[in-house]
């Protein structure tokens, strides 16, 4: 298959420059020594105690205190999640409260 080289500089073009606006908008990374854990987005994991979290996307796990071994991707996912232990959610507004 022959790629058209400019449509595909084209495309790289906007792709970069639509991760230079989100990264111009979003925090960096957070990463604590004390609960091994890390916050990418607005308020993930804002209330965290719990080790060994990871949460990616605005508002994930944001509520979790003492929970541990959680995984979060994506906008809201596993918020409501307190205590909560193992758990993984990788869609928007996946809840931590054992709905759907």
């Amino acid at each position: 298959m022959r790629l058209n080289r400019p449509f595909g500089l084209l495309a790289l073009s906007g792709i970069s420059a639509l991760a230079s606006v989100a990264n111009a908008t979003q925090p960096p990374c957070a990463t604590s020594d004390a609960t091994n854990s890390t916050a990418c987005g607005s308020s993930a994991l804002s209330f965290n105690a719990g080790q060994y979290n990871t949460a990616i996307g605005v508002i994930a796990l944001e509520g979790n205190n003492t929970g541990a071994n959680n995984t979060a991707a994506g906008a809201w996912a596993l918020n409501q999640n307190v205590t909560g232990n193992n758990n993984t959610a990788t869609r928007l507004i996946a809840r931590g409260d054992g709905s759907k």
